[in-house]
């Protein structure tokens, strides 16, 4: 599996195309539409899959979905539909929910790349991390020396501790890449990251 990072200048926000031949899966487009379909024209892209419902992880949903499921949590799903959550102006809102959902700990194979969803409320009370192999797709719960805000709609500082700590149960080597900033570890961000453990 190719992971390729888009990122959307504006936000500093990580789009990821996980490749896998002539098919991909995308990660939370954001808010560079023309940069995310340039980057995706050559590539059969049959999913999209949301890590949580803020406006710079999904502002080219709309016009990018068209014959693509969204797969989310199901408190993602339906977060963000809701502007008071999603933050989304009208122009943006999605104007349906995910068309199917991940339950925590399950895993589907997607166009042959398999894909298992971990639920990591706290940023968001919808928040979802993704694991492909030894590739884990944080969203904005886990940075590289930091975690997702607290403060918005939905958030909370102890769920959001919780679920890093999760996180941390998964190999050191697992590689982290997040919804904003540099790729990590697991190992490093328990080393020197936010939550560290000593």
């Amino acid at each position: 599996m190719e992971v390729k990072t888009i990122i959307s200048e504006q936000m500093g926000q990580n789009c990821y195309l996980l490749k896998e031949g002539e098919r991909g899966i995308l990660i939370d487009p954001g808010i560079d539409t023309f940069k995310i379909l340039r980057e995706t024209e050559n590539i059969q892209i049959n999913y999209i899959l949301l890590t949580h419902c803020h406006y710079d992880h999904l502002w080219s949903l709309n016009e990018i979905r068209r014959g693509k499921k969204v797969l989310t949590s199901k408190l993602c799903g339906v977060n963000m539909i809701n502007p008071e959550i999603s933050l989304c102006e009208k122009e943006i809102l999605p104007r349906s929910s995910g068309d199917r959902i991940f339950s925590d700990g399950e895993e589907k194979n997607l166009d042959g790349i398999r894909v298992k969803c971990i639920y990591t409320p706290g940023h968001t009370d919808g928040s979802a991390c993704y694991l492909a192999g030894n590739s884990l797709f944080s969203g904005d719960t886990l940075f590289a020396g930091s975690v997702g805000r607290w403060d918005l709609p939905t958030g909370n500082y102890e769920k959001l501790k919780n679920s890093v700590e999760k996180l941390y149960a998964l190999p050191d080597i697992t590689k982290v890449y997040p919804g904003h900033g540099p790729s990590t570890t697991i190992g490093e961000e328990k080393k020197n990251g936010y939550f560290r453990i000593n």
